[in-house]
């Protein structure tokens, strides 16, 4: 079950800063080791489709002015 939170950018974006500051932190002997490193990075999720309804398609075709429009707008839907 997916529950909301931060995007995977968003975190990401924090691991990156934090892992900055770790690095500092271990460079300038505030650390022992950089704890951070170890961490990768969250995998990006791929983006859900979001296909048009038969009604859109419908209107999109008729709203075509030419055959080969038509054909074209067809295509790229159905494929």
């Amino acid at each position: 079950m997916h529950g909301k939170g931060r995007s995977v950018a968003y975190v990401n974006s924090c691991m990156s800063d934090l892992h900055s500051l770790f690095k500092f932190a271990h460079e300038n002997g505030y650390a022992d080791r950089n704890v951070i490193s170890t961490l990768s990075p969250l995998k990006k999720d791929k983006p859900q489709p979001d296909p048009l309804t038969r009604d859109e398609f419908t209107r999109l075709i008729e709203a075509c002015q030419s055959r080969k429009l038509k054909n074209f707008w067809a295509l790229a839907v159905y494929s």
